[in-house]
């Protein structure tokens, strides 16, 4: 379905600016794939979702179970152990759960609250892991305690992955969805980065051992700091162009009706996808840890050139 915005459509002020700005186009917008009623809107909700996204984002980075929370663990001196069960309880729990969600969104004709609601529950655990520490909880009690809120965070995430999805979908025309999360991610960066920094300037008591890998490759380089932050930034970006890439891509291939579900099932493959490359990573690692850097560095040339084959679903 392709339409033209009706005449007087276009936004004016500063929204009508910031769209513009960020698509390049004119008065006569072409909207492609989304509702008539909602062509008129598009601007509006263009603009609204790069800021609701970024502000989620920058949630994401502020939970990050690979770095953030680590360090929190490490900080209110949580066993070890909990370290381990970051990774899977982030990834699983916000995956798995999403097509038995979606088959429960798709009931409403309004899903936005659904968004809405899951972000609230997001904030809340965020806000209630820094309570978790400001409070003077230690040990393994402040583990658990983090560890279940990770869980809550992490079936909201799956709620609003579904929700967020299905809205923009029906709000910005098909050839522009990718730029959404593509200007909402450096945003979130930003926070990730001031994190980062923070982190490295705190106090090396307060740093849990085993943030980076412990390579045997040159020493010098294994004991840099700087090496591994260059290595994080290029594989943070790599890891964002894959993930506004595979939404992108699920978002454009599903009709006007099915895209709750595709993105459901393509999220509940990906986590169980996840605990089998978990456990099998597990594996690998006892095994040697440069040959499970080996492997894993084979399945994403894999996954590469998988994508590569794709059909174009954006024309």
């Amino acid at each position: 379905m392709s339409n033209t915005a009706p005449e007087g459509a276009a936004a004016t002020g500063l929204v009508g600016r910031l769209y513009d700005l960020a698509t390049g186009e004119d008065e006569a917008r072409l909207c492609r794939d989304i509702p008539d009623s909602q062509c008129r809107e598009e601007p509006r909700g263009f603009v609204a979702q790069i800021v609701a996204q970024a502000l989620s984002k920058s949630g994401d980075a502020l939970a990050d179970p690979r770095i953030v929370l680590p360090w929190l663990l490490g900080a209110v001196g949580a066993p070890a152990f909990f370290i381990g069960l970051l990774v899977p309880i982030r990834e699983s729990l916000s995956l798995l759960p999403q097509i038995l969600i979606g088959s429960v969104i798709r009931r409403f004709p309004v899903r936005k609250w659904f968004w809405i609601g899951a972000s609230v529950v997001e904030g809340a655990c965020i806000m209630s892991m820094g309570l978790v520490a400001l409070a003077g909880m230690r040990g393994a009690t402040a583990g658990w305690i983090i560890a279940g809120l990770l869980v809550l965070f992490s079936l909201a995430r799956g709620v609003a992955s579904i929700a967020s999805k299905d809205t923009l979908g029906k709000t910005v025309s098909k050839g522009r969805r990718g730029r959404v999360g593509g200007y909402a991610g450096p945003v979130s960066g930003l926070v990730a980065g001031a994190v980062g920094l923070y982190l490295v300037l705190s106090p090396a008591a307060a740093r849990p051992e085993g943030l980076f890998y412990a390579l045997s490759v040159s020493p010098d380089l294994a004991d840099s700091r700087f090496f591994f932050a260059v290595l994080l930034f290029i594989l943070g970006i790599s890891h964002a162009g894959v993930r506004i890439g595979r939404k992108t891509h699920i978002v454009d291939m599903a009709g006007p009706d099915r895209k709750a579900e595709y993105v459901a099932l393509s999220n509940t493959l990906i986590g169980v996808l996840l605990l089998v490359i978990g456990a099998a990573v597990g594996v690998l690692m006892s095994i040697g840890l440069k040959f499970a850097l080996i492997v894993l560095s084979v399945l994403a040339l894999l996954g590469a050139a998988t994508a590569l084959a794709m059909r174009n679903v954006q024309e």
